[in-house]
């Protein structure tokens, strides 16, 4: 047992420091599309009406406004407002499906709107979230 009694969470937090930084753009890729949403982009609206949204996907288990990409407490992240869910899948983790709440990004992935995550999907949106070293 080690002598000092703080949690690992507090004993590793020092490594935390030293990866962060600071937001600088988002990649995203949707059926040969590129979409470069810097700071100044947000909120950046997926959704099903090309009217209102910068990304549009025309299924139909796809809502009108399906989520946005925003900063919240600091953090770039997807605000599911759908009627069937926002599926996120960071890396190699398994996939979640958000629902009426904020999930914050990293790294790369892809998102599925209104369905169950599948790599033979061809409506997934692929992003790369592009941090800045402080």
């Amino acid at each position: 047992m080690l002598d000092d009694e703080r949690p690992n969470t507090l004993i590793n937090s020092d490594l935390l420091q030293k990866v962060e930084g600071k937001f600088v753009r988002i990649e995203m890729f949707h059926k040969g599309n590129a979409y470069r949403v810097t700071e100044a982009d947000l909120p950046f609206y997926i959704g099903r009406d090309p009217k209102v949204n910068s990304l549009s996907v025309d299924k139909e288990l796809v809502s009108r406004i399906h989520c946005v990409v925003d900063i919240k407490e600091k953090q770039i992240g997807i605000l599911d407002r759908s009627t069937n869910g926002t599926v996120v899948k960071v890396g190699e983790a398994s996939s979640v499906i958000i629902r009426d709440e904020f999930y914050p990004l990293t790294g790369k992935g892809c998102l599925s709107l209104g369905e169950q995550y599948s790599s033979e999907q061809s409506d997934l949106i692929l992003f790369k979230v592009v941090i800045e070293a402080v």
